[in-house]
């Protein structure tokens, strides 16, 4: 189980979403069924949970997360991270960790997920490193709803504006 690893390697999950302390021992929240997907940050380090629950409807995705737990916390909107980020390397900026999973394991190109086209809070600090490390051309790999969809549309528009501000070149794949 999750807690006897933790327990094995002595690991402490105080802040960690999705777990909470009670009786003097670590716990984590009960999940409904449905695929654990580590979001992670430009050094591989996992910083938070996503599950696509089974049979859920519209809402597919949450964050795993322990905020109502006496001694819990929230999540946030992690942006992912999936594949090596190298100087001068292409990479491609998507919606959704799983997603950005099967384009690297495709492609082996680095991918970057936010975790919606309106959720871009975390996302500068991902772009200050990609600027650091020598990355000069993103592509966007969205789901065509940008076009039809005017909620989205404001978004991707912010998205695009912030991929200025940073100086990078960009285009989009479409699929």
């Amino acid at each position: 189980s999750m807690l006897g690893l933790l327990r094995e390697y002595r690991l402490i999950p105080d802040g960690v979403p999705g777990f909470y302390k009670r009786d003097n021992d670590y716990r984590c929240v009960d999940m409904r069924p449905g695929i654990m997907i580590p979001l992670r940050d430009v050094e591989g380090r996992i910083q938070g949970i996503q599950i696509r629950l089974d049979n859920a409807g519209n809402q597919k995705y949450r964050f795993l997360s322990s905020i109502y737990k006496k001694g819990g916390c929230g999540s946030k909107s992690w942006v992912h991270v999936s594949g090596e980020v190298e100087m001068g390397c292409e990479v491609i900026l998507t919606e959704g960790a799983l997603k950005a999973d099967v384009v690297n394991s495709i492609t082996g190109k680095p991918v970057v997920a936010v975790p919606g086209v309106n959720s871009l809070k975390l996302l500068a600090p991902v772009l200050r490193y990609l600027q650091r490390v020598g990355i000069g051309r993103i592509m966007t790999a969205f789901d065509t709803d940008f076009y039809t969809n005017e909620h989205v549309s404001k978004g991707y528009e912010a998205l695009l504006a912030m991929l200025q501000d940073y100086s990078f070149e960009y285009g989009t794949y479409l699929w």
